[in-house]
């Protein structure tokens, strides 16, 4: 990793803690309790972000391509609608959610936006892979925040000690 992008890495892992404890304090839970619907129900109530599902035959009616995406993010003045491919498997949409609101979190700004991910294709300008790198980057730390990560991690340690302690008494 170079060192700009460990230094956007560390940024995007701020603003991802930041939200975390911004959603903690808004559900009155544990950062480690926050899912991906928290992050969905936390936009949708404080941005008035609108998420709807679409399939592929929809989406390609919507953006007029012969390719299917995963997702797709339209911000102008009057709304933000994210929209997601209802034909992939649940873990799939649940990140590309993520990943669109990512895009809302980071990028938008007052003039029209429309932000996308490709399942087939890649026609990206060098500037719009960085941004849907960043979203990428982004959804995945939402997806499982540092502190469940490192509560999930500590409890696996904690079975595996427990059960060599264990393997010893049982060979005594």
């Amino acid at each position: 990793m170079y060192p700009e992008e460990l230094e956007k890495y560390l940024e995007l892992q701020q603003i991802s803690k930041e939200l975390a404890q911004t959603i903690s304090e808004y559900y009155h839970i544990r950062e480690t309790q926050i899912r991906w619907w928290n992050v969905t129900e936390f936009f949708e109530d404080t941005k008035k972000i609108t998420i709807s599902p679409l399939n592929k035959h929809q989406f390609n009616k919507l953006i007029n391509g012969s390719y299917g995406i995963y997702g797709l993010t339209i911000i102008n003045k009057y709304l933000s609608m994210v929209y997601y491919n209802d034909t992939s498997i649940a873990s799939r949409q649940h990140f590309t959610i993520l990943h669109e609101l990512s895009h809302i979190q980071l990028h938008s700004n007052t003039k029209n936006e429309t932000y996308s991910s490709l399942i087939i294709g890649n026609d990206y300008s060098a500037e719009d892979t960085i941004k849907e790198q960043e979203a990428n980057t982004l959804a995945s730390q939402l997806l499982i925040n540092d502190n469940a990560l490192n509560q999930y991690i500590n409890m696996v340690l904690n079975l595996i000690k427990s059960a060599k302690n264990l393997k010893s008494v049982m060979k005594h």
